[in-house]
């Protein structure tokens, strides 16, 4: 069911096709969260494919494809503690399952542990801003980790095997009239350990969101984007991508419940792909 053998530099732009959603290495999905706060988040992604699907070489020579099932999710467990007054520890685990109808009618099924991440975050003061490093370790195990690796670019590094992923963020926050303005940079590098996967690659990404704050609810929107930094002799419409990113989030108290869509912005991967859309689930700590 899934590629035998996958380059770091190949992942880049043959998954990049598949998906439309910036990669990052994020223990949180920047359209799904103001930012760090104490708590047991679950965040559940669907990508929506126009057309693309498995495909498989049969014996004859013959390509056949096979469609995903509605079954087929992507997940990540994040549980983010207190440090300290403005630091917090990160840790992640992603998940995934997919599966594929066959032409017998029945199903192909597999699933996969993706790289777990450890991070730290830390807030300046006043809330203005922050700062996180993070590593993701080449712990991924399953069949099923190449759906991950596509359903959003921003999760490559969490499923890709046999890397891993070391990263820096910086976000900023800016009070503009009502809109609290969310300004995100995250240089990353991919780091094979196994021989035969490819050189090491750096990208950044970046986002840029407007979010409303209600007394119990917040609604943010904007762009996020990624660039390539090595593999120079590529253009720079083929070192970047981008997506609009809408987000809503609920506060219940016990629980806080948010809806989140990535829209693709390139049109090559629109050929493809209308977006991936998710929904988290935050369980705060001491409440």
């Amino acid at each position: 069911m899934k590629p035998e053998k996958l380059t770091i530099a190949a992942a880049l732009f043959v998954l990049a096709a598949l998906s439309g959603t910036p990669y990052s290495a994020r223990a949180q999905s920047v359209i799904s969260s103001s930012g760090p706060e104490p708590g047991l988040t679950i965040e559940l992604l669907k990508p929506s494919y126009k057309h693309i699907t498995r495909y498989s070489l049969e014996p004859d020579g013959v390509v056949e494809t096979h469609p995903y099932t509605t079954t087929s999710l992507v997940g990540f467990i994040s549980a983010n503690f207190a440090i300290s007054d403005r630091t917090r520890g990160i840790v992640q685990v992603p998940l995934t399952h997919v599966a594929d109808n066959t032409d017998l009618g029945s199903d192909l099924s597999a699933n996969a542990i993706g790289n777990v991440y450890f991070g730290v975050s830390t807030e300046t003061p006043g809330s203005s801003g922050g700062f996180e490093i993070g590593i993701r370790t080449p712990t991924t195990s399953g069949d099923g980790w190449y759906y991950g690796a596509t359903a959003s670019m921003r999760d490559l590094g969490s499923f890709l095997e046999h890397a891993v992923t070391a990263s820096v963020a910086a976000r900023r926050n800016l009070p503009v009239g009502p809109l609290d303005v969310r300004l995100n940079v995250n240089p990353v590098a991919l780091i094979p350990t196994k021989t035969g996967y490819g050189d090491a690659e750096v990208l950044t990404h970046y986002s840029a969101l407007a979010w409303f704050k209600a007394e119990k609810a917040e609604f943010g929107a904007g762009i996020l984007g990624r660039a390539i930094l090595t593999e120079s002799e590529l253009s720079l419409a083929d070192r970047t991508e981008h997506e609009v990113g809408i987000s809503t989030r609920f506060d219940f108290g016990a629980v806080k419940v948010g809806v989140n869509a990535g829209i693709p912005l390139d049109k090559d991967v629109r050929r493809s792909k209308n977006g991936t859309f998710g929904i988290n689930v935050t369980v705060p700590f001491g409440k």
